[in-house]
């Protein structure tokens, strides 16, 4: 079994689909189960289990699946004598696995079962041995796909130049935002691209965000609070100093970090917290969300003027708020 895991956007689903593209001619047996999540939330286990055999077999004569442990033992039966090619997309919880893909075991010699996910932990509770972090494009790289979407070109026109370095700036590397905003920008004239590139400054592509927020949705509750705390007031300090005051008040930070890492949400550099631009960009959106032009209602503030604002017309809301000291 190979894993590919990172953040939400990296290109993992790409990467699967390339590498299930360049070989898949070798296999008799083959299945792309795409967005298992997705498909698992819809229909249940026992669908993604009949998609797995019907495209395995070529059949439809799959009835006989009426329940999960069933549906294992099919599974078990129809591919153990077989050499299989077999995706299985954007997993979430380590059900999904246990349904389609409990064991090695379950596949014949020469099988290859490729797992992508934004959560690290689900590949060492199946032990996923062969691994690989999706990592972000470098800026030429970055820069090319980016220029693709918008000019139909491996380069930016030269009079675009230096405001297309700015927008693969702001999208960090991140495939997903460089075909958004590419997208977004595709036949636009510069005054539009000057417009687009300062409400960007205030308020995040909204596509890139619903992406993105699909991790955090996943969190519990708890782990959910000490994101949004570490996104607004605790990035660039050390890990340890964070953990310690946020178990004083509670939060049984030990264990909720290490959550939050192998779900891609934070990074630990030198055991100091950082995180990707965009994915704090998404946690002070989920903040002020529901009140944008009113940081009095916020349950953090991080920005220096919504602080000042929000002191000097007293305009707190009836719950608490945290504020970053350090904002600059």
């Amino acid at each position: 079994m190979v894993g590919i895991w990172g953040m939400g956007g990296l290109g993992k689903t790409t990467a699967a689909s390339a590498i299930y593209n360049k070989i898949h001619h070798r296999f008799q047996f083959k299945c792309f189960l795409g967005d298992v999540s997705d498909t698992e939330r819809r229909y249940g286990l026992v669908d993604l289990q009949k998609q797995l055999v019907s495209s395995i077999l070529k059949q439809t004569t799959i009835c006989q699946i009426n329940n999960v442990q069933r549906g294992i033992s099919v599974v078990k039966g129809c591919l153990r004598p077989r050499k299989v090619l077999l995706v299985i997309d954007n997993v979430d919880k380590v059900e999904q696995l246990s349904a389609i893909a409990g064991d090695r075991e379950w596949f014949g010699p020469g099988s290859i079962i490729i797992i992508t996910t934004r959560d690290e932990h689900l590949l060492n509770q199946v032990r996923v041995n062969i691994r690989y972090p999706a990592e972000k494009m470098n800026k030429e790289e970055a820069l090319e796909l980016f220029s693709r979407h918008t000019f139909e070109n491996n380069c930016p026109k030269k009079e675009y130049l230096e405001l297309s370095k700015k927008v693969v700036s702001y999208c960090g590397g991140l495939p997903l935002a460089l075909k958004v905003l590419g997208s977004s920008l595709f036949g636009r004239p510069i005054t539009e691209w000057q417009s687009y590139l300062e409400k960007l400054k205030r308020i995040p592509e909204g596509e890139i965000i619903k992406k993105l927020k699909i991790s955090f949705d996943g969190l519990d509750y708890n782990q959910k609070t000490i994101f949004l705390h570490i996104s607004c007031c605790f990035l660039g300090l050390e890990k340890d100093h964070v953990t310690k005051i946020l178990d004083e008040c509670g939060f049984y930070a030990t264990n909720e970090i290490s959550v939050l890492r192998e779900r891609c949400l934070i990074t630990i550099e030198w055991g100091i917290l950082k995180m990707h631009d965009l994915i704090q960009e998404m946690g002070k959106t989920i903040i002020s969300d529901k009140s944008p032009t009113q940081p009095g209602r916020w349950s953090r503030l991080w920005n220096p003027e919504a602080i000042t604002d929000v002191l000097t017309n007293k305009s707190v809301s009836s719950f608490s708020i945290k504020f970053n000291i350090n904002a600059r």
